[in-house]
C-alpha cells in the first residue's frame, strides 16, 4: 500500500471514534504513521541484537531476509575530494569521493546506519564495478594500507554525507554516483519517492501499528479541539 492509501485508511478508522472530523489533517496522519513505522521497522531489525526492554515488539521479521521489506534505493552522485598520488607506501593512488548532497537520515541497526549495499557506478558500462564495503570512519581511514586489503574500497558516513575511499596501485577510479540500498528513518526524505504512487516499506509491520497510530490521532484531534474551544471561549 502506498502511504495516501494508508493514511486514509486510518482517517476512516478515527472517523468512527471521533465526532467531528473536522480536526483531521492528512498530513498529520501521515506523519504520525511515518514516526510510528520508525519505530516498528527498528525494533524488528534490532530484536536480538541488543536489548529490547521497555520498548514495543511489531512484527514478525527480524533477520536480514526481511530486511529487503523496509529498504529503498538511491542514487547518490559523489565527487572526488582527494586523489594523492606521492609515492609513499601508503598513499598511491589514494581516492577518496563524497556525495554532493546529505544523506538521508536511517534507522539504526545495532550502531551502524541500516545501509545495506553500496555500489559504485562508473562511466565505462564495461568496466568491472568495484565492490564496496560500508563501515565505520575509523576503518576507512586505513583501507589499503594492510597487506589483504590493498584494493579494498570503503564507504563511510561522516557529518551526514556519504565518503568512499580506496586505495589502487594501479589504476586510478572514476566513479560517477553511488546506487545505495537504505532503510530510511523517513521515506519521503528520497526525493524520488512518490507517497501517491510508490510502496510503503513497511513489512508485515502495518497490523500492529494502527492501534497505536490510532490513539495518537484521536489524542492529537482532542487537543486541537480543546485549543479552539479555549480560544473561543476567551473571546
Amino acid at each position: 500500500m502506498t502511504l495516501k492509501e494508508l493514511a486514509y485508511e486510518m482517517f476512516e478508522l478515527a472517523r468512527k471514534n471521533i465526532v467531528d472530523d473536522d480536526f483531521l489533517d492528512l498530513r498529520l496522519i501521515k506523519q504520525l504513521i511515518i514516526d510510528q513505522r520508525q519505530i516498528a521497522v527498528a525494533n524488528s531489525m534490532n530484536k536480538g541484537s541488543n536489548s529490547s526492554v521497555g520498548m514495543v515488539q511489531y512484527g514478525t521479521g527480524s533477520g536480514h531476509e526481511e530486511w529487503d521489506n523496509f529498504t529503498q534505493q538511491l542514487t547518490v552522485p559523489i565527487e572526488e575530494v582527494t586523489h594523492v598520488t606521492s609515492g609513499g607506501d601508503c598513499y598511491d593512488n589514494k581516492q577518496l569521493w563524497v556525495s554532493t548532497n546529505e544523506f538521508p537520515e536511517t534507522i539504526i541497526v545495532g550502531r551502524r546506519p541500516g545501509i545495506i549495499r553500496v555500489i559504485a557506478n562508473v562511466p565505462d558500462l564495461y568496466l568491472y564495478k568495484p565492490s564496496i564495503i560500508f563501515s565505520g570512519y575509523d576503518r576507512a581511514m586505513f583501507v589499503g594500507n594492510g597487506k589483504f586489503n590493498s584494493n579494498q574500497i570503503v564507504s563511510f558516513i561522516k557529518d551526514g554525507h556519504i565518503y568512499v575511499s580506496g586505495k589502487h596501485e594501479d589504476t586510478v577510479l572514476e566513479i560517477t554516483s553511488l546506487t545505495i540500498e537504505a532503510i530510511l528513518a523517513d521515506p519521503t526524505d528520497d526525493d524520488n519517492f512518490n507517497e501517491d504512487t510508490d510502496e510503503f516499506p513497511i513489512g508485515k509491520n502495518w497490523p500492529y501499528m494502527q492501534k497505536d497510530i490510532l490513539e495518537k490521532i484521536i489524542f492529537k484531534s482532542k487537543s486541537i479541539e480543546d485549543k479552539i474551544n479555549n480560544s473561543t471561549n476567551d473571546n
